[in-house]
């Protein structure tokens, strides 16, 4: 888990992909702040494999979980 302090550039981004995922997390934190409005940011990972996937997966994981 990672924690909003947690959230910093300090290392810099090698993609601006990346960069663009740090700049929109710290908007969503911004909005938070400013209209006191708990958020959740989901960081889902991606992935590759050539094996098939494992039977019990989820389909999607967000509707898969519940507190969805």
């Amino acid at each position: 888990m990672v924690y909003e302090g947690d959230l910093a550039d300090a290392h810099g981004f090698v993609t601006a992909y990346q960069r663009s995922k740090y700049e929109a997390e710290v908007l969503v934190h911004r909005w938070s702040r400013v209209h006191q409005r708990p958020v959740v940011i989901f960081r889902p990972t991606v992935l590759v494999t050539d094996r098939p996937p494992h039977p019990a997966m989820p389909a999607h994981t967000f509707r898969s979980s519940p507190t969805c």
